[in-house]
Formats: structure tokens, sequence, C-alpha cells
């Protein structure tokens, strides 16, 4: 089902306008910051709920813990998109069943129908194991979700996937009629891995997907402070520059040991926090004791929700640029934290992704 297309594409960069339709009356521009229950101002609402072997067995026996779960599910949702992503954290294969409860709540609450994510199984396999147990769960998990199905569909590509597996995972989406894909970056970041992202703009191209889709990036990583630094760049943010229409939230933990954050937290005189600058697209450290005169409520909370609203807001202002000039190369290029080869990588993913076609603007759709 199509249910995404290109209406604006900027001259120089990757950034781009896609309209996305879901039914006779919800519809949006991209690029978009989606949001979560705790400041839903995007029309794209987020929600992620994770799940293993234990926890979908008690499910499967027991009626009053799957209605538990279905009502705990409800309240994060909201009347705009509802984008619902599963993690299945098992690290053995989920038998029908359990892949049967986990499609059936995932369908139940979602306005798009998005296949489970299987984080540790990607993480742990290898070679054709991996490529082949990803194929296969996925299709089972699509294959439940189709039955009566009238919803949209959105393919699940795991950036921790080799490059050699993406072109068979794109051909079986494009098989079954798959065409916007969300990206699981499991904690990463785009331009880390410019080359990969390249490879599959490319792909998305072979197949002719590029003026019909929109890519969802989940789980980005926002970046790590250098320890003297007060400022860094916002990897997350920033990958709207690299190819994504639509920024989702990041659900993945710090990875280091408990041990590791305790002492971490022993070496700290005070909380620190993370704060979204739109004028330079930068993340800013703040300490607890700075905000805590600016900030009545949880610091960690409303700090939280300032970063939704604040890249919310400015992926408003691209939208509209976007539709007002050739290109917003100059709107851009005044962030203070864009090098010139983050330039570069942006026009070289275009290139990659988009130089088959020969136009200025897209005709309208949906009129």
């Amino acid at each position: 089902m199509k249910f995404a297309k290109l209406d604006t594409l900027d001259d120089e960069l990757i950034y781009k306008r896609v309209k996305i339709r879901v039914g006779s009356s919800k519809s949006l521009y991209t690029p978009i910051k989606a949001t979560n229950f705790l400041n839903p101002v995007s029309p794209i609402n987020e929600m992620y709920r994770q799940f293993n072997t234990d926890s979908l067995d008690e499910i499967i026996k027991n009626e009053s813990k799957e209605r538990k779960v279905n009502s705990d599910i409800s309240k994060l949702k909201t009347n705009e998109f509802n984008f619902f992503y599963v993690n299945y954290t098992g690290r053995e294969k989920p038998n029908k069943n359990q892949l049967e409860a986990l499609s059936d709540i995932q369908y139940s609450h979602s306005d798009v129908v998005i296949p489970p994510l299987f984080s540790n199984i990607v993480r742990d396999l290898k070679e054709d194991k991996l490529l082949n147990d990803f194929l296969d769960l996925t299709n089972q998990s699509l294959e439940i979700s189709e039955t009566l199905n009238n919803k949209p569909l959105v393919g699940i590509i795991p950036a921790l996937m080799p490059r050699q597996f993406l072109k068979p995972i794109i051909k079986n989406y494009f098989n079954r009629g798959i065409n916007s894909f969300a990206i699981d970056f499991n904690g990463r970041s785009m331009d880390t891995n410019i080359s990969w992202a390249r490879n599959l703009m490319r792909l998305i191209a072979e197949y002719d997907l590029s003026e019909q889709s929109f890519l969802y990036g989940l789980n980005c990583n926002a970046g790590r402070f250098i320890k003297k630094s007060d400022r860094i760049l916002a990897k997350d943010f920033i990958s709207m520059g690299c190819g994504i229409d639509i920024l989702g939230i990041n659900h993945i933990p710090p990875r280091m040991s408990s041990s590791d954050w305790l002492n971490l937290k022993k070496q700290r005189k005070e909380s620190l926090f993370r704060v979204f600058d739109s004028k330079g697209y930068a993340y800013i450290k703040k300490g607890e004791s700075e905000l805590r005169n600016k900030i009545s409520g949880k610091i960690g909370d409303e700090i939280k929700k300032f970063n939704l609203a604040s890249q919310y807001n400015e992926s408003v202002i691209l939208q509209q640029k976007l539709g007002e000039n050739n290109t917003i190369e100059p709107y851009i290029q005044n962030k203070d934290m864009i090098t010139p080869d983050l330039i570069k990588n942006m026009k070289i993913l275009r290139k990659e992704a988009f130089d088959h076609l020969n136009y200025e603007k897209i005709d309208k759709w949906f009129d």
C-alpha cells in the first residue's frame, strides 16, 4: 500500500518534503520530529514497548495480563498518527504463538503495521543465519498482521545489518508491497556509517522507491559529550539531513555496566542534562543547579519535554523552508555545529538517492 509521496526535493541536499497519508483524513509533511506521551506536540506519536518470551507466555496464558498490557499501551495513544514499535528482546526465536501475540498487540495500537524489532537476535547472529532468521521472523509477523488488514505497512531495517544483506531485505519488502522503512539505529547515529547509508539510498533508488517512500529513524544516538566539551553536534537531529524523514525517539539506555554507571555518578558533583539548541543544531550540557533556578518540576522530564518540542518546532521550520526555497543549504550552513564535511555528505546521499530524477518540484498529490 502506497501512502507516501515526494512533494519537494531540495536542489542541493537530501532534505525533502514527503506527504504521508493514512486513511481519508490524516495527512502530514516531513521532515518531522515524532514525540510521545511526555509532550505530544507532533502529529506523529511514537510508542515503544519491549517483550521477551516470559512476558509473551504470560499474555498467552493469562487473559487479565493481556488486558492489562493493552490498557497500559492505550494510555500512550493520541488522536494523531500512532506509530507503535514492539521489540522482542529474547535471544531465541519466538514460537508461533508468541509471535502471534506480539503481532496482534502491535496491530491493535498502531495506525501503521510495523514488524517487531528483534534487537538481540540481530546483534547475536552472524552470516546467513542472521539474514534467514530475520526474514523468516519478519515475514511470519507480516503474514499474521496482513490477515484482514487495512493499514499501511512499514518495514524494519536494523542499522546493525551488514550491507551484504540490505538488498535481499529491501527486495523482500518490495515484493510484499512495502516501500517505506524504519531504520533501527540501536543507539547509533546515521553519520557514523555514512557508506552504509549511501548503499541504502542507492538500493531504495534501484527499486524505484525514492518518490514514494519515507525513512523513519528510531533509536538514533544523540551524540556523546567529550570530557571538557559543553556543546556537541545533535547527531540525532542532523540525521534528517542524512535521509531520515521522520526522527523518532531513542529508547536505548547508555551502554555501560551498572557498576560503571554508579562510579560515573559518584564522580559527578551534580546531575547533568543535555538541552537542544535549535540555533546551532547542538546539545548543550547543563548542570542541575543551573536548571533548578528555571524549572520547578522534575528536571529530567521537563528537559525531555523541552527537547521534544524544540526539535519538533525546528522540523516544522524545515518543512516551511523546503516549500519556499529551492535549497535550504544557506539556512543549514548557518547552524554553527554544521561542518563542511556534513554538508558534503548530505550532497553525496542526495546524489545516490535522487540523481536519476530530473525535476524541480513534484506535482501535487492527493489533490
